[in-house]
């Protein structure tokens, strides 16, 4: 086709359809990359870590969340974890335990064995708030 016609069929009824059709495939074609395009290219094995901490003391029942920027100064710069006490801001004691969250409720709780000293069952992990095992989740 010549440059003449290509412009004579884009301004002819059918092709003004054509070409609309065209540009209306290519905009849903963008909006579902920009929706989708995140989860498509994220890693299932790579845990996000959330942006803040939530921390209870067990001497004094003292709450307050960390933003992860600051959560490793409560560690002495080591990595956070749910199992080693850090220093209550409140009562000055290293009673105070990252809390750990349930992937099944969502909610934040101490690990029970810290708090009563047992070891637990072997590979369990009960939730207090809902009652399952959290490391069958992890599996």
């Amino acid at each position: 086709m010549r440059l003449e016609s290509k412009r004579t069929w884009l301004s002819s009824p059918r092709g003004l359809t054509v070409l609309a059709g065209v540009l209306a495939a290519a905009a849903v074609v963008m909006a579902a990359v920009g929706m989708f395009g995140d989860a498509v290219g994220e890693d299932p094995t790579v845990v996000k870590l959330p942006e803040k901490f939530h921390f209870r003391c067990t001497a004094c029942d003292h709450s307050w969340t960390s933003p992860q920027a600051d959560t490793p100064k409560h560690f002495g710069g080591g990595l956070p974890t749910t199992l080693r006490p850090v220093v209550c801001p409140k009562c000055g004691k290293r009673t105070a335990y990252m809390l750990a969250q349930c992937p099944f409720c969502k909610k934040h709780y101490i690990h029970k064995h810290l708090l009563d000293g047992s070891t637990g069952r072997a590979g369990k992990d009960i939730c207090p708030h809902c009652g399952k095992d959290t490391f069958t989740w992890k599996r």
